[in-house]
């Protein structure tokens, strides 16, 4: 060993152990200084990147970590590695890219059971459940007794639907370990979708008492019943995390997001507005509403979806009658889609499939104006794969519902391949409708919702595509006032199941008792006998409503 390398390996001595006592700084010193005489050298590269993953700094980490895969490391090591290169860019949001990675691990050490959950768990990020599922499976066939497997594969069948899988999942996890934290926070979305609202908030506790900085358990819990003044040291456990520095931002829009929720419950109207607009910001971080591309998208299926169209592309499917067509719920997200569709699965005939995203999906597969170019046997195709979906979900059910609320965007590929099918189009007044958007934080992506300004645009423009819908679409679609059904419930439960060719059946009334999931943010007040204290609420907020007072009494443009 010549003079230099022993100078290296008492400076990485030396680095060591300044990290195992804590002291970072002199450790990055250290490292930087072998790395300056050596840039390859693989233990300096690993201390280095250690320090940044341990500090939060995962972009610098996972640069490092992508650095020392490009090195001589030993293969008994190279599995971290990449384990840790996967969780940085997890942790950055970089879900393909982490998957890759996490997947290289686990060819190099298919018993990495840290890369296996994240691997998993990067697959949720991605709404992938079904890879999600199978790769928390495989844990569990590794390490029968892991809780975060049983745990995670709870979330994900949750996901799915599958709700008794579900259940079974997350109880084992915590039939294992009673006090597991992400076992009882994933088992607290679980009963609210079934209305067991009381174990739903026993379970959030046990969460947060595991974790007090968990903001997004202390979301969920709120709404789990409305907040009194009795609620007075939780609204302030619920503040102090708004203060908190350490918070990841999208933690730290959960708190605010859970004390505006609090402290509407509490009619403290002023300082709710100003907790939910500072939740809205951090939601909405960088990214941005392209409202440019959006009114073209709109423009041209009002331009290109006309009667004449529809008259000469029209998609005859002989072997679907009306009598078993499936029911789309459509219409702006919280415009009473969710008790619509309470209201109709409570009928013996009728089941939900939940929000389905196979029209979003297909849109989203197809180049640009593709949908006006497809052929009749591949409408009819569409067709067959959407029917055989809904099927899967509701195997026993001789009507299936659909009540993806963002399919008002894809009416005209539906209405092509489905002729048959019922639209109910959701109506509510428009500044509930916005003020309630603003209020809550969706899965999914809805960047037009963080700003009033672009959520007053965006309704616009689904006013204006409705508006078409209603000259095109004729007698298969029918239009629900929110207002109307709560103001008189049984003509308009009557009306909608004539539409939807269906016999009267009283249970439709007593809807709160249905037992069927539900897995939107409106699954506690669809539980409740029917209430009209949601009607104006937007007058509460008058003073803050700014561009969104726009859309008092509009008259929406149609162009063509």
């Amino acid at each position: 060993m010549n003079n230099i390398d022993k100078q290296l390996t008492l400076l990485l001595h030396q680095a060591k152990s300044s990290l195992d006592q804590g002291d970072k700084l002199a450790a990055s010193a250290l490292f930087e200084a072998v790395l300056t005489t050596n840039p390859d050298n693989a233990v300096a590269l690993l201390g280095m990147g250690s320090i940044a993953f341990q500090s939060g700094n995962y972009e610098e980490a996972s640069h490092i970590y992508l650095q020392a895969t490009k090195v001589r490391v030993s293969k008994k090591r190279l599995p971290d590695i990449y384990f840790y290169l996967a969780t940085s860019l997890h942790l950055l949001g970089h879900y393909s890219k982490a998957i890759s990675y996490f997947i290289k691990a686990l060819l190099l050490d298919p018993r990495h059971i840290a890369a296996h959950v994240n691997l998993g768990m990067s697959y949720c990020e991605k709404e992938q459940y079904i890879e999600a599922i199978h790769i928390f499976k495989k844990l569990i066939s590794l390490a029968p007794l892991h809780t975060d497997a049983h745990a995670n594969l709870g979330h994900a069948l949750f996901k799915l639907g599958k709700l008794k899988a579900s259940i079974a999942a997350v109880e084992k996890a915590l039939f294992i370990d009673p006090h597991h934290a992400l076992a009882n926070k994933n088992v607290g979305p679980l009963y609210q979708s079934l209305g067991r609202f009381s174990e739903a908030e026993t379970s959030f506790k046990k969460a947060i008492l595991q974790n007090p900085a968990d903001a997004e358990s202390y979301r969920h819990l709120v709404q789990t019943r409305k907040m009194t003044r009795d609620d007075a040291s939780l609204v302030a456990q619920i503040s102090a995390l708004t203060t908190s520095t350490t918070l990841a931002q999208g933690l730290k829009s959960d708190s605010f997001f859970a004390l505006g929720k609090c402290l509407d419950d509490l009619a403290q109207y002023d300082e709710a507005f100003e907790s939910i607009k500072q939740a809205n910001r951090l939601e909405r971080g960088d990214s941005t509403y392209d409202r440019q591309q959006h009114e073209n998208n709109i423009d041209t299926q009002i331009a290109h979806f006309t009667k004449e169209f529809f008259s000469s592309r029209l998609n005859k499917l002989d072997t679907l009658a009306s009598e078993s067509a499936p029911i789309l719920i459509v219409g702006m997200p919280r415009s009473g889609t969710t008790l619509i569709a309470q209201v109709l699965s409570s009928h013996p005939q009728i089941k939900s499939a939940g929000e389905v995203l196979f029209w979003d999906l297909q849109v989203q597969a197809l180049a640009p104006n593709a949908v006006l170019k497809l052929s009749p046997d591949s409408l009819s195709e569409l067709a067959n794969q959407y029917i055989a979906g809904l099927r899967a979900i509701c195997p026993k059910s001789s009507r299936i519902l659909d009540k993806m609320p963002s399919n008002f965007m894809h009416l005209g590929l539906i209405h092509l391949c489905l002729p048959m099918a019922r639209i109910v189009h959701c109506q509510r007044n428009p500044l509930d409708t916005c003020l309630s958007i603003f209020f809550s934080k969706f899965s999914g992506s809805h960047p037009y919702s963080y700003d009033l300004s672009d959520l007053t645009f965006y309704y616009q423009q689904y006013e204006k595509l409705m508006a078409h819908w209603r000259t095109v679409l004729g007698t298969c679609m029918i239009e629900v006032k929110y207002e109307e059904m709560v103001g008189n419930l049984e003509t308009e439960t009557r009306k909608l199941l004539q539409f939807c060719n269906v016999e009267w059946d009283e249970k439709c009334l007593d809807f709160s008792r249905n037992e069927q999931a539900v897995f939107t943010a409106s699954n506690w007040q669809v539980r409740q006998p029917l209430y009209q204290s949601s009607v104006g609420r937007w007058e509460n907020y008058r003073a803050h409503l700014g561009a969104l007072l726009q859309l008092t009494n509009q008259t929406p443009e149609v162009k063509g």
